[in-house]
């Protein structure tokens, strides 16, 4: 399936930075392709993987990935080009819970590594 939006990492960092509710509407419920830089990689126990996309701002880009692309996560190395493909971008300003700070982040649903 052919993506409805082809962007880089950057340019949704700057999107979602300069006005979240206009990047909710350029996004929501889209097919993104977005190509970016590798920031860093973990694989979490509940054998969901996340990527990282470095966006050139203060919230980077986040992506869980689950089954056959697993493994493939594990051999991503920071700073490495890489493209995804998801739904639902979506902007988590940062906030304070429990009096830890979250820093704000940006998030893919339903993502794969792109082809």
């Amino acid at each position: 399936m052919k993506a409805d939006l082809e962007v880089t990492a950057e340019d949704v960092g700057k999107d979602f930075v300069a006005d979240p509710k206009a990047a909710d509407m350029k996004y929501k419920d889209k097919l993104v392709q977005v190509t970016g830089k590798v920031e860093k990689t973990e694989a979490n126990p509940d054998e969901v993987a996340e990527i990282t996309l470095t966006t050139g701002t203060s919230a980077p880009l986040k992506c869980g990935i689950q089954g056959l692309y697993r493994e493939e996560v594990k051999k991503l190395q920071p700073g490495q080009k890489i493209t995804l493909r998801g739904f639902l971008l979506q902007w988590s300003p940062e906030t304070t819970l429990f009096g830890k700070k979250i820093e704000a982040y940006i998030s893919i649903s339903g993502c794969e590594l792109g082809h």
